[in-house]
């Protein structure tokens, strides 16, 4: 199977001299191209430091990082821009443009992946908000939506230019039941028909239930792999 994300020996710290403080230690990894990953661990485990590792969002310090065949170590600023724009990324914090509607924000997503025809834009930027729940909403400026429907937003951004991969931080917190079975039957939905791979940090179950694998970080390091039913056979017990 190809090769989505692999990692060797990764170690990250913050800081320097006596207030350094190192966060992962020898992490090894290896992600395929299609696999829904479930990120799991105790508020400060090293979860969001090492997607924002993978996801070019933060320098290699110590390791060795693929991602999508190309080498993290040493990599210069024009190539962690080359990227990202195949990349995909869903964050608590939403990140929306405060002076664009949903529909231009979702817009956005696409610029910054080299973009396409403004019709082909407008289509599918409303086809998602759509498939969301935000037909009605296409219009509205974050001010005037609800932390779910900014979520959803957040989402349809992530999605419109089709990444490799997706790369999301508590993506369905924020959102009540139904919407949070939508944004997960598209992360799968873009696995099988695409091949997107998905690295989710989350502690909801129904997330940890659809993925292909769940691994678990304590204090830095990687210390579960497992199936997503061999979970669920062990939560049912």
């Amino acid at each position: 199977m190809e090769r989505a994300i692999e990692t060797r020996g990764l170690n990250y710290a913050f800081g320097s001299g006596p207030a350094r403080t190192q966060v992962l230690f020898d992490v090894d990894l290896t992600i395929h191209r299609g696999e829904v990953i479930v990120l799991k661990g105790a508020s400060g485990s090293g979860k969001t430091t090492l997607l924002t590792i993978l996801a070019c969002l933060r320098d290699m310090q110590d390791g060795q990082a693929m991602v999508l065949g190309e080498d993290l170590v040493g990599a210069s600023a024009g190539l962690q821009v080359h990227i990202r724009r195949r990349l995909g990324f869903i964050f608590q914090a939403h990140n929306l443009h405060d002076a664009l509607t949903a529909l231009q924000n979702v817009r956005l997503g696409l610029e910054l992946h080299g973009g396409k025809a403004k019709a082909q834009w407008r289509d599918a930027g409303e086809h998602l908000l759509g498939l969301l729940g935000l037909e009605d909403r296409v219009h509205y400026k974050p001010r005037n939506l609800s932390g779910g429907q900014k979520q959803r937003v957040a989402v349809a951004r992530a999605l419109i230019a089709n990444p490799d991969i997706v790369f999301a931080d508590e993506p369905t917190a924020a959102l009540d039941a139904e919407s949070g079975r939508i944004v997960i039957e598209m992360l799968k939905d873009l696995a099988e028909a695409r091949g997107t791979t998905s690295l989710i940090v989350t502690h909801d179950e129904r997330v940890v239930r659809m993925a292909s694998r769940v691994l678990t970080m304590d204090q830095g390091r990687l210390v579960a792999d497992e199936t997503a039913e061999k979970t669920d056979e062990m939560e049912a017990g």
